[in-house]
């Protein structure tokens, strides 16, 4: 193969990776869940129903969170969530890195102080991904789903998640990482990337014989 159909290939599979890299939003939990295998759901009830600060970073399972300060509040506590949520002590971001290579990430949020929308920021081995302007519930009268999986070949790194006002706080809990496998599995639109770059590829070949 000469120089010039080799760069060629090089050139078709970086495209046909970068075809697939993206994350998309679920709000469905049975949805996302059905993407692929959880590997463990976290949730925080076991501090009891008070404050209690686990620690800056702190790490449970492969999620490890970095915020300024990790406060868990409890039911019991005078925000009275309907579950014990973690929060970031100074109200904003709640921030995170994941270890494991996951494709799968999702999590049950709400808001502490005022109401509030929420910012999520989803960053993987390729890029960053910016969800902005999610209307979320209270975290004393309900809590709601969102769930982010990056395409083929891309894994989630770290998030982060804000408030654009002050007086409030993102709070989430039973925290969802997994694997949906498809990396193994190629889009029907790299599938055609790649036909016609086989194509190209045989036709450079013929005309440099």
């Amino acid at each position: 193969m000469t120089r010039v159909a080799s760069l060629l290939v090089v050139l078709l599979v970086s495209v046909a990776f970068q075809a697939q890299a993206g994350v998309v939003m679920y709000t469905d939990r049975t949805g996302f869940n059905s993407l692929g295998a959880i590997a463990y759901n976290s949730n925080f009830d076991d501090f009891g129903s008070g404050f209690s600060y686990p620690g800056t970073p702190w790490t449970r399972g492969d999620v490890t969170y970095t915020s300024t300060r990790n406060l868990i509040v409890g039911t019991g506590t005078g925000y009275a969530p309907i579950r014990n949520v973690i929060v970031n002590d100074y109200w904003t971001p709640l921030t995170g890195t994941l270890a494991g290579g996951y494709d799968m990430f999702g999590f049950d949020i709400g808001w502490l102080g005022f109401a509030s929308v929420m910012d999520v920021l989803v960053v993987t081995n390729l890029g960053s991904y910016a969800f902005n302007d999610l209307v979320v519930p209270p975290v004393s009268s309900s809590m709601t789903f969102l769930g982010y999986v990056s395409g083929s070949g891309e894994y989630i790194t770290s998030f982060s998640i804000s408030s654009p006002g002050l007086g409030y706080a993102p709070a989430i809990t039973d925290v969802a990482v997994g694997h949906t496998g498809a990396g193994a599995i190629p889009e029907p639109s790299t599938v055609a990337l790649a036909a016609g770059g086989l194509l190209a590829l045989a036709a450079l070949r013929r005309k440099l014989r």
